[in-house]
């Protein structure tokens, strides 16, 4: 599974590592999707987001496309994306551009998840604070980077041993240690 994901994007790679091997197949698209996002072109109300007349002419949304603070896709999904990003033009909102290489792939499952996402970073680093509360966000946009390591922090002391066990050794057999 290859993780995209913003830089102002804490990831709680223990979760996110958990649900890959528990949730991911072949053939694959998992994100948070945006469908019929309006296309924004009145300067004073889409700031840097504001696209010029000839850009999606004709159009009112854009096509479907993930939300850019992470998705993921299987690998076997990179030659079709690939081809793809050949025959389409470049469009410059990076997010909207993968939703038009990912229209193209053939019978790719998508999976929604943006019940792992959250943009409310002050909520999450409270809920985070609870060790015994179940938190179900897994990438967090950050606008703070204190929260970013405290995050992290509480996220490592959120692994219980057994979890550590899990990781330690899915890891050493990954890397033919084991």
């Amino acid at each position: 599974v290859i993780l995209k994901a913003d830089d102002d994007t804490f990831v709680n790679i223990f979760k996110f590592y958990n649900w890959s091997l528990a949730e991911t197949t072949h053939h694959q698209i998992s994100c948070n999707f945006y469908r019929n996002q309006p296309i924004k072109r009145n300067p004073p109300y889409c700031s840097k987001w504001c696209i010029k007349p000839w850009e999606f002419a004709g159009w009112e949304s854009y096509p479907d496309y993930c939300s850019g603070l992470a998705y993921t896709f299987t690998a076997d999904i990179i030659p079709e994306l690939y081809a793809a990003a050949l025959k389409t033009p470049f469009f410059w909102i990076d997010d909207v551009y993968m939703g038009l290489l990912h229209g193209q792939v053939k019978d790719v499952q998508r999976n929604s998840i943006g019940y792992m996402y959250s943009y409310l970073e002050d909520e999450i680093v409270h809920k985070y604070r609870n060790l015994t509360l179940q938190v179900p966000t897994t990438f967090v946009h950050i606008e703070n980077i204190t929260n970013m390591y405290e995050l992290w922090n509480l996220s490592l002391q959120r692994l219980t041993i057994e979890g550590k066990q899990k990781l330690n050794q899915t890891f050493l057999q990954r890397q033919n240690i084991l």
